[in-house]
């Protein structure tokens, strides 16, 4: 007897990246909003800003039996209430490579570019300080590693690299390294401890240091929905003085079929590039997503390893419900990974 239409389509809903088309298209509008408090800026009465912007991204995606390759490309406008003439077009893209040599094992590997312009913020004396132009680029590796069932660790880092337009703004280099240890609490909820270090450089000049600690949770209630949240300590040490402050951070997120919602709120610790001051800063940031395509796909061939499936998905239950050999070996092979 074949398989029936709603088992060929449960396998199909599992994920196995073997049976996703190869390459694709996708296209989304993301709209959001921010606001910013840093601390440094409190004296001035220009301590927070906010605003808002809309962005539009296109990407590519090319799959590989052990990995994948992504690149995108965004444009969008950013818009400033608080002052007239900072409202700004700003564009970017970024490339991504992931691979997993096991299956426990997931190494990814990232490089980005954007394009933006600064706030009008004030100084200490509440002096306005000039805007300007910013290029940054950024680049990321990460290592994941599934230690048994239940603990996971996670290694990271990060280099950033600001560059104005503006002669009288200070560029620089920001590297970051970061360990996770994380454990399953049930089966959608996980507790994680974290440590992150920041160290900065202000036109070739060493700037400050960060070291931030905090213990979390993440939680899915249901399929789309996640919280994470933490709490902890940080270490600041800046122009030869020594700081702590509260840390912490809060994601909440829903992703739909064509939309998804974002809302964050996190402790920053960092440089404050081109001003040359230490940022202590609360974002809180909100976004809605909308895809109106979830695949655009220009060559939508979907396989399961050397074995060609047909176009589209339609086609591929119905050769599925024609091959029961094969479906069977499909069904082995996404049993495996789910056990890992």
């Amino acid at each position: 007897m074949s398989p029936s239409r709603e088992t060929v389509s449960r396998i199909l809903g599992t994920g196995l990246t073997a049976l996703l088309p190869r390459s694709t298209w996708s296209f989304g509008v993301t709209l959001g909003g921010s606001w910013y408090d840093n601390v440094y800026f409190t004296p001035t009465g220009a301590a927070d800003s906010w605003g808002s912007g809309a962005q539009a991204t296109l990407g590519y995606g090319r799959r590989f039996r052990t990995g994948n390759f992504s690149i995108s490309g965004y444009g969008g406008m950013l818009y400033y209430p608080e002052a007239e003439g900072l409202d700004q077009g700003t564009y970017g893209g970024s490339m991504g490579l992931g691979w997993a040599p096991s299956p426990r094992t997931q190494i990814s590997l990232s490089e980005s570019y954007g394009r933006s312009n600064t706030r009008e913020l004030r100084g200490p004396e509440g002096v306005p300080l000039p805007t300007s132009g910013v290029n940054s680029f950024s680049s990321t590796l990460g290592l994941s590693q599934q230690l048994s069932r239940r603990w996971q660790l996670s290694l990271g880092g990060a280099f950033l690299l600001m560059r104005y337009d503006a002669s009288g703004l200070a560029g620089g280099e920001q590297l970051e390294a970061t360990a996770t240890l994380g454990r399953a609490v049930g089966r959608s909820a996980s507790v994680y401890l974290g440590y992150g270090y920041t160290t900065t450089w202000l036109e070739e000049v060493q700037g400050g240091r960060t070291h931030v600690a905090q213990l979390g949770t993440q939680w899915q209630p249901k399929r789309g929905v996640s919280l994470d949240a933490g709490a902890g300590l940080a270490y600041l040490e800046s122009t030869g003085q020594f700081y702590f402050y509260p840390a912490g951070h809060m994601n909440l997120s829903a992703q739909g079929r064509r939309t998804s919602i974002s809302l964050a709120y996190e402790r920053d610790f960092g440089q404050t590039f081109g001003y040359g001051r230490t940022t202590v800063a609360d974002i809180v940031s909100a976004g809605v997503g909308w895809t109106p395509a979830r695949r655009v796909s220009f060559s939508a061939s979907y396989s399961f390893g050397e074995e060609k499936l047909g176009v589209g998905l339609e086609t591929v239950r119905k050769s599925l419900q024609e091959n029961k050999k094969l479906l069977n070996q499909i069904k082995k092979e996404v049993l495996r990974v789910a056990k890992g």
